[in-house]
């Protein structure tokens, strides 16, 4: 009896010592993320925000995210009584190890200030990297997030980016849309440029002040002459352009009893008794 009695008189205070340091850990832990909460959002109202880009401004919001967590993350561990000699030795030996692992990760985050500082386009561009294509919502730190056209989120890694082509089709005010159309050989060219070219002018979305509406002979097909249609317009009415533009020209073509011929496959055999 005495010796449990001395066991018990061991162990309750390294058992309250041990629940005292985890409580204290908790609480330090939920109050220092709603700090990180509040600093963020006090960084986000400041004058240094508001004065910078935007996109600069959110990728610099994750990284104060990252760094004030992981500070946040060493405070508690080192309440919860894990000697600091311990956590140094422990990050030396696992920095190679996480460094190779985390490969993918550094080429993202230096691809995401690549990003930042050679901006080869901004939050609401309409960009196509690869075979993906859609609206930028964020660049992040890591990670660059579209938006497709059917409303479908896509994120791709800021490494990818840089190293592969970017086209970005909002960088300009403009731009040049190229519609190709097919005929018999027995239609009149003259005739059908100018159903074209009357048709674009008529085009509420084409511009005509700067550039004209063209057309001419693209080439020549096995069975059909293909005529190129080139106008230009505003960026942001460039799918209604392009829609109501292959609807006015089969309508025109078809008062004007002007075909589009079908590809013709012509097979020889030779007969057999």
């Amino acid at each position: 009896m005495n010796i449990l009695n001395t066991v018990l008189d061991q162990l309750i205070p390294v058992v309250v010592n041990v629940v005292l340091k985890i409580v204290f850990a908790a609480i330090v832990f939920f109050i220092g993320s709603k700090l990180i909460k509040l600093c963020l959002k006090l960084w986000k109202k400041s004058k240094a925000h508001s004065k910078i880009d935007h996109d600069a401004a959110q990728f610099f919001s994750s990284c104060i995210n990252i760094v004030l967590k992981i500070f946040l993350i060493a405070t508690v561990v080192i309440i919860l009584g894990v000697p600091t000699s311990s956590i140094i030795a422990a990050l030396g030996s696992a920095g190679l190890a996480i460094g190779l692992a985390l490969q993918g990760g550094l080429s993202n985050f230096a691809g995401g200030v690549i990003l930042l500082v050679t901006k080869p386009f901004q939050t609401g561009d309409y960009i196509t990297v690869g075979s993906e294509s859609g609206t930028v919502s964020s660049i992040d730190i890591f990670y660059t997030n579209l938006i497709t056209s059917d409303n479908c989120s896509v994120v791709i890694p800021n490494g990818v980016i840089t190293n592969s082509p970017i086209i970005n089709n909002s960088k300009y005010k403009t731009r040049r849309i190229d519609m190709l159309f097919s005929v018999d050989y027995d239609t009149e060219i003259e005739e059908v440029k100018k159903i074209l070219v009357d048709v674009a002018t008529k085009n509420q979305y084409v511009l005509k002040d700067s550039v004209l509406p063209f057309a001419a002979v693209s080439s020549y097909e096995p069975s059909s002459v293909s005529l190129l249609l080139r106008v230009w317009c505003n960026k942001e009415d460039y799918w209604d352009a392009n829609y109501t533009l292959q609807e006015d020209v089969k309508k025109a073509f078809n008062e004007n009893s002007i075909s589009m011929p079908l590809p013709q496959v012509e097979i020889k055999g030779k007969n057999r008794i």
